[in-house]
Order: structure tokens, then sequence, then C-alpha cells
């Protein structure tokens, strides 16, 4: 069979994206009925910011799918998951779907270009209208997906895909450094301004001793 999947049985599947640190970035498929399907996908070394990955999955429908993820503020697209969906079938006539996806997050703080998705502007619209902000959680990203080639959702049937993606360190870190500059720089003129011989004399004079 393939996939692995039994006959009359529905799929619990998922797939989890995680990007929380520095190192390439992973997916974990997990299937609960099927144990012997669980497989991590790690983005190679020399792409670390893409990773792809496949599975299949009981039910029928087909497309193709695109979901972003945005920075906290909202108008920085950081991830974006590609989803192409093939109907096929196995022995007895049954129908499942064969999945795989692309998954790329943003390399710098410009983030990724969605032009590069090649999709008329108004498809892109709602591509952007569906996007979710970041918070570093277990995002349900598939439920964002939109199908490129009619504009409504991409359902996949017995498949949940969630991305866990990193929220960028906010700028209070900054601000933490320029108060140690601003302190530092402090203690430096209360420093100079205790020198001896530039204090006032008790006759209000500065300098060193009295000449008389």
């Amino acid at each position: 069979m393939a996939g692995g999947l039994m006959p009359g049985l529905a799929s619990a599947q998922s797939v989890s994206i995680t990007d929380l640190t520095e190192d390439p970035i992973s997916v974990t498929v997990s299937d609960s009925l099927n144990p012997g399907d669980n497989k991590t996908f790690t983005a190679d070394k020399t792409t670390p910011e893409k990773v792809t990955f496949s599975i299949s999955v009981d039910g029928t429908g087909g497309g193709s799918g695109v979901a972003v993820m945005f920075e906290p503020d909202k108008k920085t697209v950081s991830d974006i998951l590609e989803v192409n969906v093939t109907q096929k079938t196995r022995g007895l006539g049954i129908k499942y779907l064969d999945i795989s996806g692309t998954f790329t997050s943003d390399g710098n703080p410009r983030g990724l270009d969605v032009s590069t998705l090649g999709l008329p502007e108004a498809m892109l619209t709602k591509v952007l209208q569906m996007g979710v902000v970041e918070d570093g959680s277990a995002q349900d990203i598939g439920a964002r997906l939109i199908d490129t080639t009619t504009g409504g959702a991409l359902a996949i049937s017995n498949l949940k895909i969630t991305a866990a993606s990193e929220v960028p360190e906010p700028s209070s870190a900054l601000a933490c450094s320029g108060l140690l500059g601003m302190w530092a720089l402090s203690r430096r003129f209360r420093s100079s301004s205790a020198v001896p011989g530039r204090a006032e004399t008790a006759g209000g004079r500065t300098g060193g001793n009295s000449p008389e």
C-alpha cells in the first residue's frame, strides 16, 4: 500500500515545521496510525533557510497552495510555505493525496520577496491577507494556504501543517546598550571634573594653592 496507509482508516497525520534557532530548518512528519512513516526532513547546510518535505494521506482533492508568515511588524514576510497536492489511487481503488512542500525562511531583516512566487497581483493579495504573524509557537499555517488556481482555501483532508518560526528579539537590547553607553559617558565626565587642580578653592578661584 502506497504511503503505508491502511484501507478504510482515516489518517491522523501532521507536519511540524521548526525554525526557532540558527540551525537548519527541520520538518517532522508524524503518523499516529502508521508510526513507521514518521520521519524528519532537515534543510541542507548550504541552504539552511529552505527545506522540502513529502507525505501521503488518505483523501481526495488536489491543487497548489501558498501561505505566508509575517514578522511582528505585520508587513515583512518572514516565511513562505508552498504545497503541491496530487490525487492518486492505490490498491482496491482507495484514493489518497501525494503532498510535497517547501518551507522558506528569511535570511535577512528585509524579509522575503513574494514577487518571486510569480503570482498575479490579485492572487498575491489574497495570500498576504491570509498571512499570520509569527509568535514563536506552533501555528496552523496549513489553514492559511490559498489555492493559487481558484483563490480559495486549499483544504487538505486528514493533515495539519504547523510552523514554529523564530520571533526577532525586541529592540530593548539596543536600548539597553544605549543606556549603558550614556552611563559610561556620565562616569567619565564626573571623573574628569574631579581631577586635582581643577576644583574650585574656598576663595572661589580655580587652580593650585593661593600665592599668599
